[in-house]
């Protein structure tokens, strides 16, 4: 059959449409490098354009948004919140998403190949759900025990921090979304976030601040590096060009771009000059402002091309001009059991005297009592707050994991009440936890209303008693050797759903670590009172082990990590306020942990003692396969349980050995990531 004219003319059309296209925008080319393509579409951009694309512009339909401009081929920017799943994005309202265990369990799993798959959903549905940017993860050091976001970050340690994030940073990009590591840098309290202004040496900032976000873009290649609200040394992190510049371009080599936080840039000039290359929220700083900056010669036009070079290239090298992202279905039966499986990875078994945990599956009668056993509990407050998919509150989810038994539930808003239910029951599990959110911080480590009344008087009820601890960070548990067993779900997401006791149930040993310092009980305890509060002195600003706790490595080599030891400094760590009406200080020192040696309580008596991160009884039942191990992790002999080395896991089956690599002046351990010990590893794993 014969073609008319016409219809080959048609056909032939919209075949050649992009060759003629490519030939005119030769950007549109996905033969050519990223590099060439960015800066082929920089050129042909007139200064207007050019200034649309460097800061977002939310309208009614759209709040985390960066127009396209259709002349060129250039496709919108929509970005969403992370860390835990897709929160607030640029939709409104908010679409639901897989909502995930906190980023604090994810750390406490210390196994990088599930941090990778934990990412790569993350990637995933928010590729799925058409945006182009995940706003994680959060890898800020939890230095101000009583930090509203201390949920969203991954402990105290910036090796562990290092390791994991690294791993999800590298799962989220894997389907073409690009991560976005925050909050950069010194990130850690909510108090006067906006203009708190840290003065921090230099030892402080390498070892502790800065590692993490190292291993980030050097290992993890993060694609995109969002600047933080503080002040660090006087300068707004996102006009400062030591970080942006010096250590973020010259030294590490970033290629990406950097995103201010919401409302976090502060100048155009300063900002342009440092390397801040997107502004969120508005164009405030980065809109007209900009545009007369560079007609006045304050900011050259090639500064302006600076500027939007790296989210081009990288936009480019992810695929995200030649095929964006396009609203599709989420495989939610198969990502709701992914998000089951990290949930229950990254408990942690902190107490189990008698063998009270696993439950035995046989037992008749469990009474759920407290106010985090009422309602699914699946992620802290704020930017990260994910819609779920789905929930199940932990009655029927407790119901569906021990079908034979009677389950009775009280809000335990009554102790006397709750504790006349224990009686009656062959085991009582108490739920009890925390309200973490960004925006503010907690008022004390201490559980708030009577949840610690009712734990007591549970427990003095029932000799069977299981605590549940449902929280986004360390909290005081005066109640611990009251109670044969206690399992910390960190802001469990589908743990929420589930039940949050279904760990409790089955068979399987919980194999979390704390990412972060388990507080004793007392008011004694130096995390129970440190916090951003203006006026507060103290000697070290975290939970964690004893103030010669440097964790940082050297590597010698691709995969090589050389543990340092230093000599213990202890620094004087304040809160000064305020400055003015709206601004803060805060000094900070290379300690890390509380003040070296047996903290006192307040009363000049001895704290109780916790457990510093790292603990877990995962931990302890590896500690006698682990003391032979030969090399950096070998533990002294006579060494305490609590200097114990630990794993950081590279699979479920083939965990890496983590310890602070001997003893300098106390028991305390770094997570200094060292050789493997498969072997050991694997005999752990077996028993």
């Amino acid at each position: 059959m014969r073609t008319g004219p016409l219809v080959l003319a048609v056909v032939l059309g919209v075949s050649l449409a992009a060759p003629a296209v490519a030939e005119a925008q030769p950007w549109r080319d996905a033969r050519r490098p990223p590099e060439r393509r960015a800066a082929e579409l920089v050129a042909a951009m007139t200064l207007d354009e050019k200034i649309s694309q460097l800061h977002l512009q939310p309208d009614a339909q759209h709040q985390r948004f960066v127009p396209p401009i259709p002349r060129l081929g250039v496709p919108g920017f929509r970005i969403a919140n992370g860390p835990a799943g897709m929160g607030p994005a640029d939709d409104k309202p908010q679409k639901p998403a897989t909502a995930l265990p906190a980023t604090m369990a994810l750390a406490s799993t210390f196994d990088t190949v599930l941090a990778r798959r934990y990412g790569r959903l993350i990637g995933d549905e928010t590729r799925a759900l058409a945006h182009n940017v995940s706003e994680g993860p959060d890898i800020n050091m939890a230095r101000v025990p009583r930090n509203g976001r201390t949920f969203e970050g991954m402990g105290e340690d910036p090796v562990l921090a290092g390791a994991i994030g690294a791993a999800d940073i590298r799962g989220i990009q894997e389907n073409g979304t690009i991560a976005e590591v925050k909050h950069f840098a010194a990130n850690n309290q909510e108090t006067r976030r906006q203009s708190i202004d840290e003065h921090i040496d230099e030892r402080t900032l390498n070892e502790i601040y800065l590692p993490h976000f190292e291993q980030a873009v050097t290992e993890g290649h993060a694609g995109s590096v969002m600047c933080a609200y503080p002040k660090i040394n006087g300068v707004f992190t996102c006009e400062n060009p030591a970080l942006l510049q010096g250590k973020l371009r010259d030294d590490w080599g970033f290629e990406g771009f950097v995103q201010s936080d919401w409302g976090a840039a502060h100048s155009t000039v300063g900002s342009a000059n440092a390397g801040m290359n997107l502004e969120m929220i508005d164009g405030t700083w980065y809109g007209d402002r900009l545009k007369q900056a560079v007609l006045a010669g304050q900011v050259s036009e090639q500064r302006v091309d600076e500027l939007l070079l790296p989210r081009f290239r990288t936009m480019f090298a992810f695929g995200q001009f030649d095929h964006p992202p396009v609203l599709t279905p989420l495989p939610t039966a198969q990502h709701d059991a992914a998000a089951k499986e990290f949930a229950e990875r990254g408990m942690v078994l902190l107490r189990n005297e008698h063998a009270q945990l696993p439950l035995d599956p046989a037992v008749r009668s469990i009474a759920l009592i407290g106010p985090f056993a009422t309602k699914a509990k699946t992620g802290g407050g704020g930017s990260s707050a994910v819609i779920p998919t789905s929930t199940v509150d932990p009655l029927p989810g407790l119901r569906a994991r021990v079908p034979g038994a009677v389950v009775t539930l009280d809000d335990g808003s009554d102790p006397a009440r709750a504790a006349a239910l224990a009686r009656t029951a062959q085991v009582s599990v108490v739920m009890v936890g925390d309200n973490e959110t960004e925006g503010k911080d907690r008022p004390s480590l201490a559980l708030d209303g009577n949840q610690d009344a009712l734990v007591a008087a549970v427990a003095a009820a029932n000799p069977h008693t299981v605590v549940v601890v449902k929280s986004g960070g360390p909290v005081l548990m005066p109640w611990a050797s009251s109670v044969p067993a206690i399992l910390q779900g960190v802001v469990p997401g589908p743990a929420g759903r589930r039940g949050g006791g279904g760990r409790a149930v089955r068979r399987r040993r919980p194999v979390g670590e704390a990412a972060d310092h388990v507080p004793g009980g007392g008011r004694g305890h130096p995390g129970e009172h440190a916090g951003p509060v203006p006026g507060h002195r103290r000697r070290g600003d975290v939970l964690g082990g004893p103030a010669d706790r440097l964790p940082l490595v050297r590597r010698a080599g691709p995969g090589a990590a050389v543990p340092v030891r230093l000599r213990p400094v202890v620094h004087d760590v304040r809160v000064l306020g305020p400055v003015g009406a709206q601004h803060g200080r805060r000094r900070d020192g290379v300690v890390h942990g509380p003040e070296h040696g047996p903290p006192r309580g307040r009363g000049g008596g001895p704290a109780v003692p916790g457990l510093p991160g790292g603990r877990g009884r995962a931990a302890t039942a590896a500690e006698g396969v682990l003391a032979g191990v030969t090399g950096p992790g070998r533990v002294p002999p006579g060494d305490d349980p609590p200097g114990r080395a630990r794993l950081l896991r590279v699979g479920h089956d083939e965990p890496r050995l983590a310890s602070g690599a001997g003893r300098v002046h106390g028991p305390g351990r770094g997570f200094v990531a060292v050789a493997a010990a498969a072997g050991a590893a694997r005999a752990m794993m077996a028993g």
